[in-house]
């Protein structure tokens, strides 16, 4: 580093008073240069600095005459922290990570921020009836500067998600009170806005007000033409995602407040900075965290208000303030229509303060991971809760890397379910130990419990807890290592990219799990029991070559062999012979996924969901050999609700290399379903 340049930008910076203390030697820093389109620095730039858990920005302040900002933190940045930079017009972005220094008076000076010019673009919103919509607030949200031709990635006809990863660069995702510095407007009495959003890059904007439904607006800022890209390109009958060009109509939906108060459920007592949240659907593309731009905290009053809810039920919870003993909770919110305001009250309940540690049981060595908290169905705390839930959305917890964890449950009987990060250890749900209630589900053996059922094969160790008191100290021990068998493949050249799928266990484990780019390639076995096994089936990246073996945990390798793949056509019919267009093929749900029964792999244009296309035809490839395959069929019915309508084959085995075509399947002939 430039000692003697740091020290004179250090007596200037003292001269002007902009330092208000000396930093530590040892205090981390944000070190880095905002430059202009042509790389040259700027100086007066506004720099902004985001942490995940933040809800605003930070102003670090200006920059200097060369275009450089130095800020020293209190700790150490995680690798979702964001720096903004804002001069004028322009607007530039990156993960903070990249600046950060161990060291204030480290370099490195040669990290630059870009900043981006902007375009102008606009949006007229109205609402069914045609009817202007103003005063509704619309944001940038996120956004992906493009690095490749945007025309050319959508001519690939790739999924929403695909296309948007294929085309954008860096990424931006914005904080939740943005203030002034991401682009931001209200709709006018006309319903119209006007932004200026970063050019060449795909922007998201959120749209919202207290009576519509919230609303995403997805905008391409390389003067391109407006695009329509399908969720599901192989679907005859998805639905599409809207490209918009440099300006956007949007008709909204009507929704309705939801308003009410946050209050302790034994002093009722108004409980302040809680978060009120409610599930909103994945509709398709890019997943993007957007409700929490929606989310309101409780004043101190504990009162809030929600914007816009759909008609129809919904699932609202609150989160307590951090750091309480308070448990989160969550109802079910029926919102008709015709209705203008919503009112619904929440009694939260005081909880019990658990905190523990995890340890390897033979190493006593720190386990990260986490923990979930879950109320039996005795616990009469849970049942003073009456139609309250506890929140499937907030209970859980981490566990860190010293194995120390925090959350919040009951008093009186209830559950810890533990899973290691590192995923190498016993699963040991050993129920008759916990003496509690089973009921078998879909062939697995599940425990009734709140917030939702509890299928103990999917952690590492379930203890039951009573506690009585405000507090809880407990310390876990998880059991290993599993057993682990090596697998090798013969005839695959393209091990890092193929994909293999492997069964459970044991007949209430479920059915598959799948493995992508595996290298060197395992099975473990997390039973502590002998005798287990696992069905491993295996295709190549191309598809071309498949195969599949039984593998059981007394073995030390196991060798998959591959052959030439088979390949399955058909075409579904109705009864009058007609094609059936955009029928969906599935695979089987398995009674006993250990038994000797295959699974469709990952379709290249469709995934895992098949369907037919304008003439009913379909076609499935990497299909293994000597190996039993089962797929259900279904289709809407006249209300747009998918329906399940019978099996288009059932335990159909194709020869390694084979080709075969079903021909015609009428949907009135097809196998029945077997109904339990």
């Amino acid at each position: 580093m430039n000692h003697t340049r740091f020290l004179i930008t250090l007596s200037s910076l003292l001269l002007t008073g902009s330092f208000v203390c000396m930093a530590e030697e040892d205090q981390p820093a944000l070190v880095g240069q905002v430059v202009d389109t042509g790389g040259k620095p700027v100086a007066g730039a506004d720099v902004y600095f985001n942490r995940r858990d933040q809800r605003t920005y930070t102003h670090l302040g200006k920059t200097d005459e060369e275009g450089n900002f130095r800020h020293e933190l209190e700790e150490p940045v995680d690798s979702m922290a964001q720096i903004v930079a804002r001069h004028n017009e322009q607007l530039g972005w990156s993960r903070a990570h990249s600046f950060q220094v161990k060291n204030f008076f480290d370099g490195p000076e040669e990290q630059t921020i870009p900043l981006r010019s902007c375009v102008s673009v606009t949006g007229t919103i109205r609402d069914i009836a045609g009817i202007p919509e103003s005063g509704l607030e619309v944001r940038m949200i996120r956004a992906w500067s493009l690095r490749n031709n945007l025309n050319e990635i959508i001519e690939l006809k790739r999924d929403f998600s695909d296309t948007i990863m294929i085309a954008g660069g860096a990424d931006f995702r914005a904080a939740v009170e943005a203030g002034d510095v991401l682009p931001q407007a209200k709709t006018d009495n006309a319903g119209e806005i006007q932004l200026q959003l970063p050019a060449n890059s795909i922007v998201q904007l959120l749209v919202w007000g207290q009576s519509i439904a919230p609303e995403e607006v997805w905008m391409r800022t390389d003067l391109g033409e407006r695009v329509e890209i399908a969720y599901t390109p192989a679907d005859p009958n998805s639905s599409k995602m809207i490209l918009h060009g440099q300006n956007f109509e949007l008709t909204t939906s009507p929704a309705v407040p939801l308003i009410g108060k946050v209050v302790h459920q034994e002093t009722r007592e108004p409980i302040a900075n809680a978060t009120v949240e409610y599930f909103r659907p994945h509709r398709g593309g890019i997943v993007v965290d957007v409700e929490s731009f929606l989310f309101p905290v409780t004043d101190e009053q504990g009162t809030f208000q929600l914007p816009g809810l759909e008609f129809g039920r919904h699932r609202v919870y609150v989160k307590p303030p951090p750091k309480s003993t308070l448990v989160p909770i969550e109802q079910s919110v029926k919102i008709d229509p015709g209705s203008l305001l919503k009112s619904i009250d929440f009694f939260v309940p005081q909880g019990v303060e658990i905190t523990g540690k995890v340890f390897d049981q033979e190493t006593e060595q720190p386990i990260e991971g986490s923990v979930k908290y879950f109320a039996l169905t005795n616990n009469k705390a849970a049942a003073k809760m009456g139609r309250t839930e506890i929140s499937g959305d907030a209970n859980h917890a981490t566990i860190d890397e010293s194995g120390a964890f925090r959350i919040v449950g009951l008093p009186g009987p209830g559950l810890l379910a533990v899973t290691a990060r590192s995923g190498n250890y016993l699963r040991n749900p050993s129920l008759d130990d916990l003496d509690v209630q089973t009921k078998s589900i879909g062939g697995s053996k599940m425990i009734p419990a709140n917030p939702h059922y509890v299928q103990p094969e999917n952690y590492h160790l379930l203890r039951r807890i009573d506690p009585q008191d405000t507090e809880l100290y407990i310390d876990l021990k998880l059991q290993g290592p599993s057993k682990k068998v090596r697998l090798q493949f013969v005839n695959n050249t393209d091990l890092s990219y193929s994909q293999m799928y492997f069964s459970g266990e044991n007949p209430e484990h479920g059915v598959f799990n799948v493995v992508n780019k595996f290298d060197p390639a395992y099975i473990n076995f997390f039973e502590a029991n002998e005798q287990q096994r696992r069905l491993v089936q295996l295709h190549s990246r191309n598809l071309k070559l498949a195969g599949w073996d039984m593998v059981w945990d007394y073995q030390k390798v196991a060798s998959i062999e591959l052959h030439p793949a088979a390949t399955l056509t058909g075409r579904v019919i109705d009864a009058d012979g007609k094609p059936v267009v955009g029928a969906r093929l599935k695979n089987d749900y398995f009674t006993d996924p250990t038994a000797k029964m295959g699974k469709v792999p990952s379709q290249p244009d469709s995934g895992y969901t098949t369907f037919t296309d304008e003439e009913g035809r379909f076609k499935l490839v990497g299909l293994p050999g000597d190996l039993p395959l089962s797929m259900r069929i279904s289709t809407n019915d006249e209300k747009g609700r998918s329906r399940l309508r019978g099996y288009v084959f059932k335990e159909l085995t194709l020869n390694y290399g084979e080709a075969k075509d079903l021909g015609d399947i009428r949907m009135d002939e097809l196998i029945p379903l077997e109904r339990n």
